[in-house]
């Protein structure tokens, strides 16, 4: 469920991204990473279908691009 809801995080943060709203996007997404330990910038490009399974110590930096139905691990950078 953690990760479920740290991607429903990220998807309001990119969205807040692509609007011009840089700062507030960079503020949740720095609460997403205090709250749930996983770490996905608003600037990377997330499809459907992803499953964080076991969400701690994941990282998806800037420039990353998941494609639709994957599935990351715990600890994956």
């Amino acid at each position: 469920l953690k990760g479920f809801h740290a991607l429903q995080a990220y998807r309001i943060a990119h969205w807040l991204w692509q609007q011009n709203r840089q700062a507030l996007a960079i503020y949740l997404q720095n609460q997403i990473s205090v709250t749930f330990g996983v770490d996905i910038h608003p600037a990377a490009r997330i499809g459907h279908g992803i499953m964080l399974d076991h969400a701690t110590g994941i990282v998806i930096g800037e420039t990353a691009v998941v494609e639709n139905d994957v599935s990351i691990l715990q600890s994956v950078t």
